[in-house]
């Protein structure tokens, strides 16, 4: 597919660079220990960042959020890039020949403004949500246009609707002909360019949400026990150790999305377990603490850069999983190590 792709990569006609490419640096976490070391990659301390742009194609085919001009085709507009392989070979002939023989719908212009994973809450918030208002701010009266499922997912409609954003749904089975199509490449996950996250904070909670920062004085545990998956399994012998150090227990399921950032906005330290809710730290002020509780086995470091990215303080605690695959491990946590850990912290 490589070779292929060699060949039949589809060049953008132009592009607006919004945020130039940087480096990322960042010192281990506040509780790093020496023997954790084989679970961080050099990666997750230094690496490079693409820059920030809005491509534009003329004259394509959107056929299952792949980009067709005849042959050639791109797939970074919708999909992440794992170890250099993108879509697979029968993947890319199908959506062509999808392209070519279905009915199409036609566009002027349009953003195509949906990804792979994109109806995740941590796919959407940090990796498409930016893009999205990256292109609205530079063309706030071209149609962005958004897979139809996306609509039952109240946090995408909730950040859409904070931001002033109201997007063309279409049926990702239909195919599109797009005169002027405009897109943004999918990020490397867990690599984040600092400009755009601290972009996106300021256009949310400043612009949008007209937030009063006031000195933060919360304690919150961010549960996940409504979730399917990465659950704590002892979570009401943990929520007991809480509570004597005066956390507040929230679901995010349960609260309106600006309440909840609101909340957020005025903690101080923000306690929960490996998953997307995590990405919520985007919320907290500067220079705040967070502690990720993680499976033993979990070597998944995105919300540690996050963290960085956005200049707080660090703390991970492994727990023992119920699975080898750490992606879906529900965790039970040592309330005796985890309480001494927080002793020390708040």
């Amino acid at each position: 597919m490589n070779f292929i792709k060699s060949i039949l990569g589809l060049k953008e006609k132009s592009k607006l660079v919004i945020f130039e490419k940087t480096f990322n640096s960042f010192k281990v976490p506040e509780n790093y220990k020496i023997q954790h070391e084989k679970m961080f990659l050099e990666e997750h301390f230094s690496a490079n960042v693409n820059q920030i742009a809005i491509f534009k194609y003329n004259n394509v085919i959107v056929s299952n959020t792949i980009i067709y001009k005849g042959l050639s085709y791109s797939e970074k507009s919708s999909f992440h890039s794992l170890n250099n392989n993108f879509i697979s070979f029968s993947n890319y002939f199908k959506s062509l020949l999808k392209g070519l023989l279905k009915r199409k719908i036609f566009f002027k212009n349009a953003f195509l403004g949906g990804q792979e994973w994109g109806d995740n809450f941590y796919h959407f918030t940090l990796e498409l949500l930016p893009n999205l208002v990256n292109f609205h701010n530079h063309y706030p009266d071209i149609p962005i246009l958004m897979p139809s499922a996306y609509k039952s997912k109240s946090f995408i409609t909730g950040y859409l609707s904070i931001v002033g954003i109201k997007p063309t749904y279409y049926n990702v089975n239909n195919v599109l002909k797009v005169e002027n199509l405009f897109s943004s490449k999918v990020p490397r996950v867990g690599v984040f360019n600092k400009f755009n996250i601290l972009n996106l904070k300021n256009k949310i909670e400043i612009e949008a949400l007209a937030i009063i920062y006031t000195k933060p004085f919360r304690n919150v545990y961010l549960s996940r026990s409504k979730a399917n998956r990465r659950r704590v399994s002892n979570e009401p012998e943990l929520v007991n150790m809480l509570s004597k150090f005066g956390f507040e227990i929230y679901y995010a399921e349960d609260l309106e999305l600006s309440s909840l950032i609101r909340v957020l906005s005025e903690t101080k330290f923000l306690i929960s377990n490996h998953g997307a809710g995590l990405s919520n730290i985007l919320h907290l002020q500067p220079k705040q603490t967070i502690l990720e509780l993680k499976a033993e086995n979990d070597n998944y470091w995105m919300y540690f850069s996050l963290s960085r990215i956005l200049d707080h303080n660090y703390y991970y605690f492994f727990a023992k999983g119920d699975s080898s695959n750490y992606r879906d491990s529900n965790i039970d946590v040592d309330i005796i190590q985890l309480e001494s850990l927080i002793k020390d912290l708040v």
